[in-house]
């Protein structure tokens, strides 16, 4: 009897122990981190910056820039930016607020406009290196960076050295950052406008993109196939001026997009 009862004790923590185990296996998420993000043939990299992205789930990436020197470079071009941060109180909440110091293009063009001016930053770059798409983009994604972390920060949403704990955690803070992220280039297209034209919204629009960041050869290929058959005038859902307009869209971005 006593025996018996020994017998059901180990076993019942031995259950105990592998549902334990389970539950801490099923806590761990893979989520790789980066200390440098490549677009085309430019890279931007900085000892402050850091993206993170779970494995799966690829064109779900999270990204901090805490401060210090960027550094934004192509095979021709390099461009610095350094980050400085303030205290800023609204609402009676006090949080730091990050923002471009100084800019300086290929070492001898130095640039500095007043605290939250992204978009006179954007804009310089633009016109400087009117050919250097890539480069371009990426100025304009750590600028988004920056003002996304931003509005997350306002709202203590930034992982910093605190990892997430479990996948969907990490997936809702991804998420909203590419929220924020979207609303920042918005901003900026308004105020700068945008080197794909007047049309790039109507037209990321129509396939479904948030913004120019989300756009590669393979899923505008994808989302592309999916529409003209959608459209095309065989088909029973055909209409011929969608039809067009989904053509005139693909390859307008394909065009304008170097990497498309």
């Amino acid at each position: 009897m006593v025996a018996s009862v020994w017998l059901i004790i180990i076993i019942a923590f031995a259950v105990a122990g592998w549902h334990y185990v389970t539950s801490r296996r099923q806590d761990v998420i893979d989520v790789r981190k980066y200390k440098s993000y490549v677009h085309g043939n430019a890279t931007l990299t900085g000892k402050n910056v850091h993206f993170f992205v779970i494995a799966g789930h690829r064109h779900r990436q999270y990204c901090e820039i805490t401060g210090g020197r960027l550094l934004i470079h192509d095979p021709h071009n390099k461009i610095e930016l350094f980050i400085n941060e303030k205290e800023v109180t609204r609402s009676g909440v006090t949080c730091g607020q990050q923002y471009v110091g100084t800019m300086i293009i290929n070492e001898h063009l130095q640039f500095t406009y007043k605290v939250g001016a992204f978009s006179r930053y954007r804009r310089v770059v633009q016109q400087e290196l009117p050919r250097a798409n890539d480069l371009v983009d990426l100025v304009s994604f750590a600028l988004e960076t920056i003002m996304a972390n931003n509005t997350m920060r306002k709202k203590n949403m930034l992982i910093g050295a605190a990892m997430p704990t479990s996948e969907a955690e990490f997936l809702h803070t991804a998420t909203t950052f590419q929220h924020y992220k979207a609303e920042a280039g918005r901003m900026l297209t308004e105020k700068v406008g945008n080197r794909f034209g007047r049309h790039v919204d109507e037209y990321l629009q129509i396939f479904e993109f948030e913004s120019t960041d989300q756009v590669s050869a393979d899923e505008l290929r994808r989302r592309y196939r999916i529409m003209a058959k959608r459209y095309h005038p065989d088909s029973p859902t055909g209409d011929v001026h969608k039809f067009k307009r989904v053509k005139e869209a693909y390859e307008h971005i394909k065009k304008e997009h170097v990497a498309v």
